[in-house]
């Protein structure tokens, strides 16, 4: 995410909390948050002011977009395999292959 990326984040925070932004808070969040995708970032704001009306962090912001990202990570699973993955284990109890969160969030950007 840019660092314009990140004033949004911020930007649709202070619709929710009425809190001022400024350059620093954009530096301060862009550092905490500059690996995440922006449409993540965006999306997690929301997801925590539907269930908190408490002031969002980055920390919360970072929890929010990991959900994120995992429940892609398993529809991708889905659409791929026609399952859900089974088990808690290293592979799927189903069909032997390795968690959703770890093969296919990598091979859906493929290989870095």
């Amino acid at each position: 995410m840019s660092p314009a990326e990140t004033a949004k984040v911020l930007a649709a925070a202070a619709a929710f909390d009425q809190r001022t932004v400024g350059t620093a808070d954009v530096a301060a969040w862009h550092s905490a948050l500059g690996e995440l995708d922006y449409a993540d970032a965006r999306d997690a704001v929301t997801r925590h002011y539907r269930t908190t009306a408490d002031r969002i962090m980055p920390v919360h912001v970072l929890h929010y977009a990991g959900e994120i990202r995992s429940e892609r990570a398993q529809r991708d699973w889905e659409q791929t395999h026609g399952h859900a993955y089974v088990g808690d284990g290293t592979v799927c109890d189903a069909c032997g292959l390795p968690p959703a969160n770890r093969r296919h969030s990598w091979t859906a950007k493929g290989a870095a």
